[in-house]
């Protein structure tokens, strides 16, 4: 089936109890069983079903079943948040003495925990250039668990060369983690090699900016028999290609409480059927207005992969399928001082730290979510004191290009 189609047809189901069409939102803690020694047979792997909703619920899984077909991937576990998703994958892959091997274009959020936390756990993260093959082949030892890149980073909007680093996991025998949240459902993983697709399903799968959720799908791209992660082996031998989704319920889920809330799985589910004509319409309001911010004068640089001239423009084209360039652009202007002016003259361009929301929304990274990193740091993640990021809504875009022009004119930019 085709995006629009398989968004709203795969993996569903209607209640078999009553024959609703809609999935039921299932808030219940714990469930209840006849006999005990059936709930044994649950415990025990006799038999399947629910007994508490941190371990799995079935509104949960009915939409992680809908966000495995978005990707065509073989299954998906869905968690509490983005981060929750992305920290997850990695300490599911990673202890300590290991180290993984990342792209150094990243979200400020996803910094802080590679460069903070993650050593406390005694897992060294080797930040590298994602479009210099030599230095990710570099990076890469006896140790290294995974390698990790955002497909169009945030909020320098770069474009990962995902073939290339799919080639290097393979010759390595490693998996390829990628942080997908900006082009969801946009990517082959499995032909491009892909073991894992991270997500926040707050923001393009949810749309409306509702409530907080993550997820891990396996795209099915690595196989995980092969894999040097010695702690899976009992798991590749009891649940094969499903290996990884099954230890990261099993143990991640399960002992550390990654769990995502019933109520927000329902929502996120119920953003899936109208996806991809949502995603659409983003991407083709950002590309106009992309266009108007390049012909701008006071508009010092426009980050953009659909514009022709970006340097990013042809990697993305033979990625994304040569239409859609993303739902998300940044913009440089003068300095801070212009930023702010021009950010508080918006008049539909919510300030907001959120993306993949109905509405636009536009935010001053440097005085927000990297608020307090170094100038190297902020460097290495493409953010200066002139950056604004846009993610581009569903308004008229006449509407927008409007508003965008009369507030650069009130920032004198």
């Amino acid at each position: 089936m085709r995006p629009e189609t398989r968004n709203i047809h795969a993996a569903r189901q209607n209640d078999a109890q009553t024959g609703a069409t809609q999935t039921p939102i299932h808030m219940s803690a714990g469930f209840a069983y006849e006999s005990a020694e059936a709930l044994e047979d649950v415990f025990s792997g006799g038999g399947f079903g629910y007994v508490y909703s941190r371990i799995g619920n079935p509104t949960v899984n009915a939409f992680e079943l809908r966000l495995a077909a978005l990707d065509r991937g073989t299954g998906a576990a869905a968690v509490a948040s983005g981060m929750a998703a992305v920290s997850g994958a990695i300490l599911a892959l990673a202890g300590a003495g290991d180290n993984i091997v990342s792209s150094a274009n990243l979200f400020g959020g996803t910094w802080s925990l590679f460069k903070s936390l993650l050593p406390r756990f005694g897992v060294e993260v080797r930040l590298v250039d994602p479009l210099d093959q030599a230095a990710i082949r570099a990076a890469i030892d006896g140790k290294t668990r995974l390698l990790f890149l955002e497909s169009v980073s945030n909020p320098a909007i770069t474009v990962a060369d995902i073939p290339a680093w799919g080639a290097i996991a393979k010759d390595v025998n490693l998996p390829l983690v990628v942080d997908n949240t900006v082009m969801a459902g946009q990517i082959d993983g499995k032909k491009h090699g892909v073991a894992l697709f991270v997500y926040s399903t707050t923001k393009w799968i949810d749309g409306q900016g509702r409530a907080i959720g993550g997820a891990i799908v396996d795209a099915g791209g690595y196989k995980w028999r092969k894999a040097p992660h010695e702690h899976l082996k009992p798991w590749v031998d009891s649940s094969g290609p499903l290996a990884f989704l099954s230890y990261f319920k099993g143990r991640m889920v399960r002992d550390l409480g990654f769990c995502l809330a019933p109520l927000n799985a329902w929502i996120h589910t119920t953003g899936l059927d109208h996806y991809q004509l949502r995603f659409d319409r983003h991407c083709e309001n950002a590309a106009q207005l992309a266009e108007v911010f390049a012909a701008e004068p006071a508009v010092r640089e426009v980050l953009y992969p659909g514009l022709p001239g970006n340097a990013h423009h042809e990697r993305a084209k033979a990625l994304f399928g040569g239409k859609l360039f993303g739902p998300l652009l940044s913009i440089r202007l003068a300095d801070k001082a212009t930023a702010m002016r021009f950010l508080n003259a918006v008049k539909l361009g919510s300030r907001m730290t959120n993306l993949g929301d109905a509405r636009t929304l536009v935010v001053h990274p440097w005085s927000t979510i990297n608020n307090g990193y170094s100038a190297e740091d902020n460097a290495a993640m493409g953010v200066d004191e002139g950056l604004l990021r846009i993610s581009v809504g569903l308004e008229n875009v006449e509407d927008l290009i409007e508003d965008f022009r009369r507030s650069l004119a009130v920032a004198g930019a």
